[in-house]
């Protein structure tokens, strides 16, 4: 309690929202460019005018208790991380929409520390102050390698976006097609630093190290090989963690990490079971808001299941392959209840694919890439010959998954979301990994592959419907279901090209209430709070009905219709479209 009561004192208050006032802090995080031409940065505040307004300002207030906030700028300003700058902030309480199924990104921002949203005005009066103490060191290294890359790539690598996900965890270059290929494949996990990069990065460092002390028979003499490899397994995995900015699934990771790294330094006998639990009770120690990520669940659970059915492989050669795709099948299974629980679906194909994706990414293109990035300071020609490697290298993987992509359907499976169908799924997944008998495991297979297409979506009483407003902000989205049909009014706002309420709004919450797709989506008028999620739903739902006040809304080969004098009934209700009129204007709001 009071922890959390410590946590929640530093939130910006309610009532004071929308205030301005002059503002001095550290950037704090590699600035994230935005559709506007200004970036997204977080901004570590050591300073707050005491009197609000747009007039200079002279009593400043010092934080004893430097806060983080998230500032947006919508004019170019040349930020680096460590700087220390002068801004009027228009400053806000963390506040997120509240949709189901959506992402949850208040409780996001409170998990990152971030206590105050804000954004600049009158950019052009912002200043840069001198250097003030307090710098995030591994922010401002990853910066000095992201620009170093950026000087080596000059525009020739195809997969640069990828490189800087893999080497330095900035993920904002990758493009939300790519991110869309990911999630159908299960990959999300495998294309920026997570918690296997650092697990692989530390057992390679280990191996490395094992044979560099063995070569110094001192050394080895004195403190042992191990224990040397030990420690500089240690350091690599921590550096790598720091190139990913310390985020929180990297610091679980590390935790992890030196766990069983301590244990080996030690000379300690300890289950893959203890090292777990040991690991489980120091994360919620320096992290008590872990639960509420689905990292958190995904990755225990995940290291779970290898630790219970990885100890049972023991065949060779061909039979080896077989295991692994069936260990790989068991850890989708397993983590179906999880997936289902916090994103409403799972990925059909991530058992194969994974199988070929781990080695080829976690011990082939990460090690190479970092060992070029770590080389371009000091021997520049050699770094860049072993990035541009690992650049063709993620091309020629890219290809293929774009390859797989247009030959094959690759669908992801809704996870039922009714609590009875939720348990069932839970129960047998479970089973599958309990049961010992290759028979009886597969039966509590075909158990979840049953239960996971029986029908969603429940009848209603005639004349009856649900109708469900979702949170979009300024704009509007309707979802209504009569049990016989599913009507979808608006699409939402666009808010950003990476951001719009059609893929990141409806298409979540359709999934979490469990309902399929839509039959009619009914677009008002073309305007961006109205229409900007329209993109998202004629590629998700192409065999939908769209209506609209005219078809030049659409995109070419739907089936559109202009929405004027419709009328049509579904279950016992009636729905009418009573503007525009039939025979009014060719372009009205509906």
């Amino acid at each position: 309690m009071l922890w959390a009561h410590g946590t929640l004192v530093d939130i910006w208050p309610q009532s004071r929202a929308g205030e301005e006032r002059w503002t001095q802090g550290v950037v704090w995080s590699l600035p994230e460019g935005n559709s506007f031409g200004g970036a997204r940065f977080r901004l570590r505040i050591t300073a707050l005018c005491e009197q609000a307004g747009e007039a200079p300002c002279d009593h400043w207030q010092r934080e004893q208790t430097p806060r983080l906030a998230l500032v947006s700028v919508y004019q170019p300003l040349a930020l680096q991380p460590g700087q220390h700058w002068q801004f009027l902030l228009h400053l806000k309480t963390p506040h997120g929409s509240a949709n189901p199924g959506g992402f949850a990104y208040d409780s996001w921002m409170l998990h990152q520390g971030i206590r105050i949203t804000a954004s600049v005005r009158a950019a052009s009066q912002s200043r840069l102050l001198a250097d003030a103490g307090g710098r995030p060191w591994f922010t401002r290294l990853r910066y000095y390698f992201s620009a170093l890359m950026d000087r080596a790539d000059g525009g020739l690598w195809l997969q640069a976006p990828l490189l800087k996900a893999l080497t330095l965890g900035d993920k904002s270059g990758i493009s939300d097609t790519q991110w869309a290929l990911f999630t159908a494949l299960g990959l999300n996990h495998l294309m920026v630093i997570s918690g296997l990069h650092i697990g692989l990065v530390a057992g390679v460092s280990y191996r490395c190290a094992l044979y560099l002390a063995k070569a110094v028979p001192g050394l080895c003499l004195r403190w042992g090989a191990p224990r040397c490899a030990v420690v500089l397994s240690a350091l690599a995995a921590a550096l790598y963690s720091g190139l990913a900015g310390f985020s929180l699934p990297a610091l679980r990771a590390l935790i992890m990490t030196l766990v069983c790294l301590g244990a080996i330094g030690l000379q300690r006998q300890c289950s893959g079971r203890n090292v777990l639990v040991l690991s489980l009770v120091l994360i919620l120690a320096s992290d008590p808001l872990a639960p509420q990520s689905a990292g958190f669940w995904l990755s225990f659970l995940a290291v779970a299941i290898l630790i219970t059915q990885g100890g049972r492989q023991s065949a060779t050669g061909a039979y080896r392959w077989l295991q692994a795709v069936c260990l790989q099948a068991l850890l989708c299974i397993g983590m179906l209840p999880v997936m289902g629980f916090f994103f409403q679906q799972s990925s059909l194909f991530a058992p194969v694919v994974n199988l070929a994706a781990i080695p080829w990414i976690g011990l082939l293109v990460v090690p190479l890439a970092l060992l070029g990035m770590l080389l371009l300071p000091f021997w520049f020609s050699a770094g860049f010959w072993l990035l541009n490697f690992s650049d063709w290298m993620l091309q020629a993987f890219m290809d293929a998954l774009q390859w797989g992509d247009t030959q094959f359907s690759l669908v992801m499976i809704d996870v039922p979301q009714s609590f009875l169908l939720m348990g069932a799924v839970s129960l047998a997944a479970l089973a599958c990994l309990l049961v010992r008998r290759p028979l009886l495991r597969l039966a509590c297979v075909a158990v979840v592959g049953l239960l996971l297409m029986l029908p969603r979506s429940g009848a209603r009483p005639t004349g009856s419907l649900q109708l469900t407003v979702l949170d979009v902000g300024q704009g509007l989205a309707v979802i209504i279901d009569t049990g016989s049909q599913r009507i979808l009014y608006d699409s939402g706002p666009r808010f950003s090209d990476s951001f719009d309420a059609g893929g990141d709004v409806v298409l979540p919450a359709l999934r979490k209430l469990g309902l399929g797709p839509p039959d009619v989506v009914l677009i008002s008028h073309a305007d961006l709070d109205h229409a900007g999620g329209l993109p998202a739903l004629e590629q998700a739902f192409p065999e939908a009905l769209f209506l609209g006040p005219e078809t030049g809304l659409f995109s070419a080969g739907l089936r559109s219709a202009e929405c004027a004098g419709q009328q049509w009934s579904s279950n016992g209700a009636q729905f009418s479209v009573l503007h525009p009129y039939p025979d009014g204007p060719a372009y009205q709001s509906s």
